[in-house]
């Protein structure tokens, strides 16, 4: 590695961090020639398959796509929610990834691991891409949707819910 100050080719590593879950590390150097500490990153090189668009056509993976669908899904504030965009966006990447050995990917794909991951990660992210992705028809199929998100509540999730009714019910008796 060469020196960023000086461009000597001798520098030293003086610490090594593993940081974002092990995506990523981070090494402080120290220049051999004139003393300088500077940090390099490192982390693997991901190489996404090729996108195909429902006309056929093959556009290359857009994470920046991908991320504004996600931050669309987590609707306003989700700058609040940084934590939970980053890992959504995470585990689709994660998601396509894992078949290293396909060359692309239908659209419609990209979608179906998108909405599997909101529904665990968030449910109105869930219900808010879903009815813009699969364009729900009428107020019953968004219904049905929104019914079938009531027993996958994680047991963490339904522990920080707010029991609504135990309020009044206490109030009556």
């Amino acid at each position: 590695m060469h020196c960023p100050f000086c461009a000597a080719g001798k520098t030293k590593v003086t610490d090594t961090r593993v940081v974002h879950d092990g995506r990523q590390v981070w090494r402080r150097r120290r220049c051999g020639a004139c003393g300088e500490r500077f940090t390099t990153q490192e982390r693997h090189e991901q190489r996404f398959p090729q996108v195909i668009k429902s006309d056929k056509r093959e556009e290359a993976f857009d994470e920046s796509k991908l991320r504004n669908s996600i931050l669309t899904a987590f609707g306003k504030g989700s700058e609040k929610k940084e934590k939970q965009v980053q890992q959504a966006l995470d585990e689709v990447k994660d998601a396509l990834q894992a078949d290293g050995r396909a060359r692309s990917i239908p659209a419609e794909r990209i979608g179906y691991c998108v909405a599997a991951t909101l529904r665990t990660v968030d449910h109105p992210a869930y219900l808010r891409f879903t009815s813009a992705w699969e364009d729900f028809d009428d107020v019953q199929t968004f219904s049905d949707a929104a019914r079938g998100l009531e027993g996958a509540i994680s047991p963490e999730l339904r522990d920080r819910q707010i029991d609504m009714l135990a309020d009044s019910q206490d109030k009556e008796g």
